[in-house]
């Protein structure tokens, strides 16, 4: 978030191959998903 990237940029970034797999483990480990942080 903090360099602006898109959700499918960030997935792509740090290796994950599926937008949807990203959002599942980043909703586990923060709690929220990448939209909901995204929108605060």
């Amino acid at each position: 978030m903090n360099q602006g990237m898109k959700v499918k940029q960030a997935v792509s970034h740090v290796g994950y191959e599926s937008p949807l797999q990203f959002s599942c483990e980043f909703k586990r480990y923060f709690g929220r998903s990448p939209q909901e942080i995204a929108a605060l």
